[in-house]
């Protein structure tokens, strides 16, 4: 299975209803809040009509599914937000579609491991998100361990971050690989996705003033090389093209760049347009063009990403502003991702197993 993150961004929200029935069967979707927007009730009653508005997109998906992950952005955890987020996630239901609360680990001292196993008992499935710079991981091995005994299955996601430097991609094999061997002494069949992005932290950086550069998708080959011991109930989830701190603290951009990322099977493929005070949609012409004759892209069937970037490159469509763009390259890059995930599990003689 693929557990890509959906950020409550009402630009991507939209898109999703193009996402083909076929491709949802394969995609549990993983939706962070942020937990301090949890302690006002003004606040809350918007995630919760986001999140709504999650599902009214998806009026192609049966009632029954799929089950989706509540989690939460990177959080300095205080007692108060704790429980905010506790509640609100245990609490969450959406006519039948299942919900799946996760829970950080930095939480486990704050809580206090019999809230988790009260959960167990009273809901019978939880999830842990086990960050690998998380500060105490003997509360995270005592909660999993007293979570086992309530014979309720448990959810782990290894969340190796961002691993878009080579430092960090070697930090994250060895510590990853580490805490996957751990659970998997405590339970063979427990269900455990590997989430991370090597999408760089600053395309300025890394791209300068060239037009057209591609990033490998450091994730996916590590997800890949872990799954040999890991086995078949181990799954993958990223965070689209983006990286993990995306929008995070950052100010507003002095001068517009028009950007198109595109997903292939290996590679994140960036157009940029050059600076611009103002956002210049007839950059996005040539930029769809550069797409568009690589060797990367997929033609103009393989699904709407293509179809509109086919458009505009030809003129056969007015370009359209950015945030079109975001929306459009979360698309296509959860419709590339699932495809490759779901070869890869075919060709390895894993079923598709739905948590």
């Amino acid at each position: 299975m693929y557990f890509p993150t959906i950020r409550l961004l009402e630009t991507e929200l939209r898109f999703l209803n193009s996402i083909p029935l076929q491709t949802w069967q394969f995609i549990e979707p993983r939706l962070i809040i942020k937990p301090d927007k949890l302690l006002e009730n003004k606040d809350r009653e918007k995630i919760e009509d986001k999140i709504n508005q999650f599902f009214g997109g998806l009026s192609i998906i049966p009632r029954s599914g799929p089950p989706f992950i509540i989690d939460s952005e990177p959080h300095k955890w205080t007692y108060e937000s704790a429980k905010a987020f506790l509640s609100f996630s245990t609490k969450l239901k959406f006519g039948k579609h299942r919900v799946l609360p996760v829970f950080d680990t930095n939480m486990l001292p704050i809580v206090g491991t019999s809230s988790f196993v009260n959960i167990c008992k009273t809901s019978g499935k939880i999830g842990f998100r086990y960050h690998l710079d998380a500060n105490r991981h003997d509360y995270f091995s005592d909660t999993v361990l007293a979570c086992s005994r309530t014979s309720a299955p448990v959810v782990y996601i290894v969340d190796v971050g961002d691993i878009s430097q080579s430092k960090q991609r070697e930090y994250a094999r060895a510590k990853s690989s580490a805490i996957i061997e751990w659970i998997r002494s405590v339970s063979r069949s427990s269900e455990i996705i590997l989430h991370g992005a090597a999408f760089p932290k600053s395309l300025g950086k890394e791209m300068g003033e060239k037009r057209l550069m591609r990033f490998p998708r450091h994730e996916l080959a590590l997800f890949k090389e872990l799954a040999a011991k890991a086995g078949p109930h181990f799954h993958f989830g990223d965070f689209g093209a983006k990286n993990p701190s995306f929008g995070e603290h950052a100010p507003p951009p002095k001068l517009h760049r028009g950007t198109i990322r595109y997903t292939s099977e290996a590679n994140y493929l960036v157009a940029r347009g050059d600076p611009n005070p103002n956002v210049n949609r007839a950059q996005y012409s040539e930029l769809s063009r550069a797409i568009l004759t690589s060797e990367e892209f997929r033609g103009e069937s393989f699904g709407r990403a293509e179809r509109e970037i086919c458009k505009v490159a030809d003129g056969r469509q007015e370009a359209k502003a950015p945030r079109f763009w975001s929306g459009l390259s979360l698309l296509q890059h959860l419709q590339i991702t699932e495809m490759v995930l779901r070869d890869y599990s075919y060709a390895e003689g894993w079923e598709s197993i739905a948590i």
